[in-house]
């Protein structure tokens, strides 16, 4: 919903993007910043084998619980922005492939390209 733009990095996009839509700064820091980092850090495409406490297991479901009431709230004020046109999300300019995701699709072409 908020592609880097400007100095190209994601979370000032995030940050500008929920901005725009009324969220505060302690929102966003609280709410929606905080994803990402578990995303990148935990979620499952960067698996680890580790064991987190009790306590900090209990620390990450409380904020999924609250993180998916405020991201369905982004997406309602969203929708609704854009019904008033008050809200219109960036468009895209660039639309090429990162490098890569394009280097990944070149080395799966050594092995499933001959059939294609």
């Amino acid at each position: 919903m908020f592609p880097p733009m400007g100095n190209g990095k994601p979370r000032d996009a995030v940050r500008s993007g929920l901005f725009d839509l009324g969220f505060t700064e302690e929102e966003i820091e609280k709410n929606f910043l905080p994803a990402m980092a578990i995303r990148n850090e935990i979620d499952a495409g960067h698996v680890q084998l580790s064991m987190f406490t009790q306590e900090q297991l209990q620390i990450l479901h409380k904020f999924t619980e609250v993180a998916e009431f405020e991201f369905r709230s982004m997406i309602r004020r969203a929708l609704k922005g854009l019904g008033e046109g008050k809200y219109q999300p960036p468009e895209i300019d660039d639309l090429a492939p990162r490098k890569g995701a394009l280097r990944i699709i070149e080395r799966l072409s050594t092995f499933y390209g001959q059939d294609i």
